[in-house]
């Protein structure tokens, strides 16, 4: 017995250190039977050692059991079985996503205090995982095939209800968990790698100079299309920048050099005053400039040209 208790021990803790799951179970069986002789209750106690196939819902392994006495009987029995230990390969195949599996157990049996009789072993059932729990139900037989007087000529069978409990992490779980993190992984690169896209599109967008105002009337501040959506989208984009907002101001081709710059200032200043006043944060300046008659978007040859080119452009600039 002491042989047999180490020689189980060492195959179910050497198998573990290959990272295979060690399973615990404790059961009882309610319904146990000896050819035509029914026995009382009995109860179990084993362990088993599991691997995990990686691309199948499959666990394969090795496990012992230890049931106690067969006692009890009908009025014409009068022997008591001694404690029966199994020694069997298991598969567990899960199926219905994982919600059950089904159980199957081949080995060999070693009967009594000397382990002197011994005969196949054979086991079906279904299980559940919950967690690192399981609950399993088996009907078990075990043939002698005539070596022992107890089970001449038949063979013992048993219903069992066995509870659980599961030591390591299943390796399809693992493997998935490990794939689950380097999608993540690589989810976040990406949303980083977008983000930074995004970013540099977007501050080539703030450094690039657009119209937020134009079609002045001639010689005046007023102006019929002020764009306040461009201007928004601008103060929202650098608040947490450093830089400048430059404000330029334009005019036609019509009139004196000095009237052109006084008056493009003019137009720039007052819509620097708007951006200013949008503005939250004192890292980001607002400097106003007059162009004059420069920097034409057209021939100026019609007064609908002439129109456009009197407008306000503004962009951004960041700090090196």
């Amino acid at each position: 017995m002491k042989k047999l208790s180490l020689m189980i021990g060492a195959i179910l803790l050497g198998t573990t250190a290959f990272g295979a799951q060690l399973q615990l179970n404790a059961g009882v069986e309610p319904w146990r039977q000896v050819g035509n002789t029914k026995y009382d209750t009995g109860y179990s106690l084993g362990a088993e050692v599991l691997f995990n196939a990686e691309n199948h819902p499959f666990d394969y392994g090795i496990g012992t059991e230890w049931k106690s006495n067969f006692k009890g009987g009908d009025s014409n029995s009068t022997d008591e079985i001694k404690d029966i230990v199994p020694i069997y390969l298991t598969g567990k195949y899960h199926f219905m996503n994982d919600a059950f599996y089904g159980v199957g157990r081949a080995g060999w049996s070693f009967v009594g205090k000397n382990r002197t009789d011994d005969g196949m072993y054979l086991g079906a059932g279904l299980g559940k995982d919950f967690g690192p729990l399981t609950v399993e139900t088996l009907y078990e037989t075990i043939d002698l095939q005539g070596k022992s007087k107890l089970y001449d000529g038949n063979n013992a069978g048993m219903v069992s209800i066995k509870v659980g409990y599961i030591f390591g992490e299943n390796t399809r779980v693992k493997l998935a968990k490990e794939a689950a993190m380097q999608a993540e992984i690589a989810k976040q690169e990406y949303i980083k790698q977008q983000k930074a896209e995004a970013e540099a599109a977007l501050l080539n967008k703030l450094e690039t100079k657009v119209v937020v105002e134009d079609n002045y009337k001639v010689n005046q501040l007023e102006a019929e299309n002020l764009d306040m959506n461009k201007i928004d989208f601008l103060v929202a984009n650098v608040e947490n920048r450093q830089g400048t907002i430059y404000v330029d101001g334009y005019t036609d081709n019509r009139g004196s050099k000095k009237v052109n710059d006084k008056l493009s200032l003019e137009r720039a200043e007052k819509v620097a005053k708007v951006i200013e006043g949008k503005l939250t944060t004192e890292n980001v300046a607002v400097k106003a400039e007059g162009k004059g008659a420069t920097n034409f978007l057209n021939n100026n040859a019609t007064k609908e040209e002439r129109a456009l080119n009197r407008r306000v452009e503004v962009y951004f600039q960041g700090n090196n």
